[in-house]
């Protein structure tokens, strides 16, 4: 259970408002959740805290975007800042640690501007790390386009499943997940971009079982591929073997995949895309897949997509 109250040193606010800021944050428990956290208390205060007595914490946090930030700069206006959502961690001798949970671009531009400059904070207290990635991922979702790489590590704090599940696969595997818009030298370690592909992969196969054979082929048949995981190579694989089940011989289809090049591969998925303008890359890779899995193969044992 969460109890809730305003500082009198800041504009009096009604319960309706400040309801309302909790809401568009996504904090505000269920009952059932508060339940399941054994009824541990925290307490909701609005404050106004300097901007240096503020920091950050990059543990679930996206990652930071000078840009973001230098933009906030050069069109700065005190009224736009809004909000800030923010951790009251207890230190010693009973002194707070204040750590920004939802705005780590406006704190930087005011930081460039004024560190004692008063910011508008709603300030948790009592939350372990957990339910600040929990704060964090729930209201960058709601609010905006989270990368789902950011995604995944604050889930993986907030100890959502699906993506502790993904985060062991990667990492018996070594694979990591990265970035969008790099190019990444990992001194041997295989890396993947498509992180939305792989929670579909996830859900389709049913768990992280089918996520680590889909990997894993990709992996052996492309050994030497920089761009093995890419988003239809994941998903596509995943289609053929949600279709075929155990009729996908799928030691097989990688000896024989070895054999192409990726880009070969998306040329074939290409040409099916070319006779059927609805397919998607996905399927259409799936199905190019499949030619290739049937090459060989007397026509009666053939798989078909009919």
């Amino acid at each position: 259970m969460s109890t809730v109250s305003t500082d009198l040193d800041v504009q009096e606010m009604d319960q309706g408002v400040l309801d309302q800021l909790m809401d568009r944050h996504g904090v505000a428990p269920e009952p059932e959740e508060a339940e399941a956290e054994e009824e541990r208390v925290y307490e909701v205060v609005l404050e106004q805290l300097p901007a240096h007595q503020l920091r950050v914490d990059h543990t679930y946090q996206r990652d930071f975007r000078p840009k973001k930030a230098e933009k906030i700069i050069n069109e700065f206006d005190r009224l736009l800042l809004g909000v800030l959502s923010v951790s009251a961690r207890e230190g010693a001798d009973n002194s707070f640690d204040y750590v920004v949970i939802d705005g780590q671009h406006r704190h930087a531009a005011v930081m460039d501007r004024d560190p004692d400059l008063m910011l508008d904070c709603l300030v948790y207290y009592g939350l372990d790390l957990d339910d600040e990635a929990r704060i964090f991922w729930k209201s960058q979702a709601t609010r905006t386009t989270i990368p789902a790489i950011d995604a995944l590590r604050a889930r993986v704090i907030a100890g959502d499943q699906t993506a502790i599940d993904i985060k062991d696969v990667l990492d018996d595997l070594g694979i990591t997940a990265v970035p969008n818009g790099h190019v990444y030298n990992m001194n041997g370690r295989r890396w993947v971009r498509a992180v939305r592909a792989l929670d579909d992969a996830y859900a389709r196969l049913d768990g992280k079982d089918g996520l680590r054979e889909v990997l894993n082929a990709l992996m052996t048949a492309w050994p030497q591929e920089q761009d093995a995981f890419r988003h239809e190579h994941i998903l596509g694989l995943t289609i053929f073997m949600q279709k075929f089940g155990d009729r996908a011989n799928l030691g097989r289809l990688i000896a024989r995949l070895s054999g192409y090049t990726p880009f070969q591969v998306r040329r074939m998925a290409r040409s099916h895309m070319d006779m059927s303008k609805s397919l998607s890359k996905e399927t259409a890779f799936a199905r190019a897949l499949t030619e290739i899995a049937n090459q060989r193969v007397q026509e009666r044992n053939r798989l078909s997509w009919s």
